[in-house]
């Protein structure tokens, strides 16, 4: 079974590393972070299972990671909040990483690009709202299906999507069809107006504050 470390992921300038650090968590808690290869069986019992890229917050501390089994979306979307808060009564699901997520084969929407709310799975309205709750469209991540697992994908956040670019090179070689390529949606909003996007052809993450109306790509994640 391959397991891709940031070492052999990727090479990138220590000052870049030392950047995204900063941004995520402490330099001490990262390097045991692991991006794995594996067969997942999922929710279809009739199927043998195809390959995934999982990536698993091995070494965090308790306090970084969400427990296992904890489902961060609510009907097929990602719960809404921002970049530094919960919206309403939400939980702030960009305060903290999953455990263990599953990174989809394929870009959603057959690499078309989307705006926000539609990536997302939301009626268009959430493009210029920031309420705690959105109406659902079945639409993006909501949509997004694969053999062994079909239903409960959801948009990354800005933070999972900060890692999916650490380790981007490990996720191009599981995926050699379903490269990470251009500008992603994240599921993290800035405010009513603006939504959190990563562009994965920069030499250094910069997550960058998005009008909800433009049209991106974007690339879905599953608890597990």
């Amino acid at each position: 079974m391959p397991v891709y470390t940031k070492k052999t992921a990727h090479m990138i300038n220590k000052l870049f590393i030392t950047a995204i650090v900063l941004c995520l968590l402490p330099a001490s808690v990262t390097f045991g972070q692991q991006l794995k290869k594996e067969q997942l069986k999922g929710t279809n019992a009739s199927n043998l299972g195809s390959t995934y890229a999982v990536f698993y917050s091995t070494g965090m501390p308790e306090s970084a990671i969400w427990p296992l089994g904890m489902e961060l979306s609510v009907n097929g979307s990602t719960i809404r909040h921002t970049s530094l808060d919960a919206i309403g009564s939400n939980i702030n699901v960009n305060d903290k990483v999953p455990f263990r997520f599953i990174i989809a084969p394929a870009d959603g929407g057959s690499g078309a690009t989307s705006t926000w709310a539609a990536a997302m799975g939301l009626n268009t309205s959430a493009n210029s709202n920031l309420t705690p709750d959105g109406v659902g469209a079945t639409t993006g991540c909501a949509d997004y299906t694969t053999t062994e697992f079909p239903s409960g994908w959801r948009l990354p956040t800005q933070r999972e999507m900060m890692l999916m670019w650490l380790f981007r090179e490990g996720i191009n070689t599981i995926y050699p069809a379903g490269a990470l390529s251009d500008q992603y949606w994240s599921a993290t909003e800035m405010d009513a107006g603006d939504a959190w996007s990563l562009d994965f052809t920069e030499t250094a993450p910069e997550s960058t504050a998005s009008r909800k109306t433009s049209t991106y790509k974007y690339r879905c994640v599953r608890d597990y």
